[in-house]
């Protein structure tokens, strides 16, 4: 990701201290969509991006907004310095899970149990997102 040497594919030693001295009320599930960010493509790396996990292969492309405790919440961006545009990268979302806020910004928001109930279909769209973005 961009910023720093090379990250290799996968879990990160950073996100995991984080999420541990965080303590959302939350972090099951922060955990469970978090794995299965990961596990949705095998070049998928994370890191600690404004302040909760975001995930990415070169630049940041998904990142938690973990200010809630009630709900979770996954934006879905063009990377830290976004790229303007007038058309919305195509990527299917047949769960209609994310909302669109402009042509390069949505947001997934998910309570607990829409956490855990549709953490595949979350983890499908923020693959192709990553990957139509990247």
């Amino acid at each position: 990701m961009a910023g720093g040497a090379k990250a290799r594919a996968g879990r990160s030693a950073e996100v995991d201290a984080f999420l541990n001295e965080r303590k959302h009320p939350l972090g099951a599930e922060v955990q469970g969509l978090r794995l299965a960010i990961l596990g949705a493509n095998p070049r998928i790396v994370e890191r600690v991006k404004w302040n909760a996990p975001s995930f990415g292969f070169d630049d940041d492309r998904v990142t938690f907004n973990l200010r809630s405790d009630d709900h979770l919440m996954l934006v879905f961006h063009t990377g830290a310095k976004p790229k303007r545009s007038a058309k919305r990268p195509q990527v299917a979302d047949p769960s209609g899970l994310i909302k669109w806020l402009d042509p390069g910004r949505g947001v997934v928001k998910l309570t607990p149990a829409e956490a855990k109930a549709k953490r595949a279909d979350v983890a499908r769209l923020a693959a192709a997102w990553i990957l139509a973005t990247s």
